[in-house]
């Protein structure tokens, strides 16, 4: 079993290799939805620590790099999120 990067591309690209168009469809369309919140988050957040707004935007890649090597869970979140009730 890998682990790294490779490990957590290989489910996308296994998509775009099988031309699954909904799954990348579904992809694409939550890429769009975390960088249209995720972007104003992280500038808001690095000019109320006092840092340039450009470091909350690196800090944001190197967490969503992490977050997606690491592979899927439901406990790997990077911004805050409301908890299900079950």
């Amino acid at each position: 079993m890998s682990t790294g990067l490779a490990a957590g591309l290989r489910p996308g690209l296994a998509a775009l290799r099988r031309r699954d168009v909904p799954a990348v469809r579904g992809d694409v369309l939550a890429g769009i939805t975390v960088a249209a919140y995720l972007v104003p988050q992280v500038l808001a957040y690095a000019e109320v620590a006092g840092l340039a707004a450009v470091t909350g935007l690196w800090t944001a890649v190197a967490a969503l790099g992490a977050t997606s090597c690491s592979g899927p869970r439901d406990s790997s979140r990077s911004a805050p999120s409301r908890r299900r009730r079950s």
